[in-house]
């Protein structure tokens, strides 16, 4: 019995850690066709959306991570595929002046997984002013990195 349970769990988490995962570059059907980028794998969980911060755009080009410094150095989209491998997609929304709630709403409708807007430095207010929209009407929480300060206390 106990060598069943062993080898079911297992199978569980090789099965898990196994899934193809698919990148595609998305002009969403809304106002300004919002650019995303999804990572997706096939037993996703959740949805991680990641809002620029820096210079508030990842300029998504095809169906590739972005090769700008917002892109390379952004702690999601550098690890969207460990993400993804673990069951968690990423999406990338393409500039910081977007209008986001509604991608949040349209990455809702379409997977019906809970959806956790991110963001870190200029993308930090944009990212609690999604979730704050869509609450609570869709299953959704917020990470925030490197969020952008007040005044500085470094002087006098």
């Amino acid at each position: 019995m106990k060598r069943s349970v062993a080898i079911g769990s297992l199978a569980f988490v090789c099965a898990h850690a196994h899934a193809a995962t698919t990148i595609t570059m998305i002009d969403l059907p809304l106002p300004g066709s919002p650019r995303i980028l999804d990572v997706r794998p096939d037993n996703a969980i959740a949805t991680l959306i990641t809002i620029p911060g820096g210079t508030g755009v990842y300029d998504i080009v095809g169906n590739a991570l972005p090769a700008s410094i917002t892109g390379r150095c952004g702690p999601t989209p550098r690890n969207a595929l460990a993400f993804a491998a673990n069951g968690i997609a990423v999406v990338l929304v393409d500039r910081l002046n977007y209008d986001h709630p509604p991608i949040l709403q349209w990455l809702w409708n379409r997977d019906r997984i809970p959806v956790w807007p991110s963001g870190g430095s200029a993308g930090t207010q944009a990212a609690i002013d999604a979730t704050a929209a869509i609450e609570p009407a869709v299953p959704s929480g917020t990470i925030i990195f490197s969020p952008v300060g007040g005044p500085s206390n470094a002087e006098g």
